[in-house]
């Protein structure tokens, strides 16, 4: 029994979900102009997209 299970008598899962999940760092002058291309769903003016935002985006496939 761990230690918060027994201090909190908790129902613990633990998961690993590294292999779940990915990310994408495309940068340079024309990164903008090339994952346009690649996605429909997210708008990327710098207004809606600043520098270091993240964001869910679909392929277009």
């Amino acid at each position: 029994m761990g230690r918060t299970d027994a201090q909190w008598r908790l129902d613990v899962d633990i998961l690993h979900v590294t292999s779940a999940f990915a990310a994408v760092n495309l940068a340079g002058p024309d990164a903008r102009k090339v994952l346009q291309q690649l996605v429909d769903d997210v708008d990327l003016s710098t207004e809606a997209f600043p520098f270091l935002a993240l964001s869910n985006a679909s392929d277009r496939s």
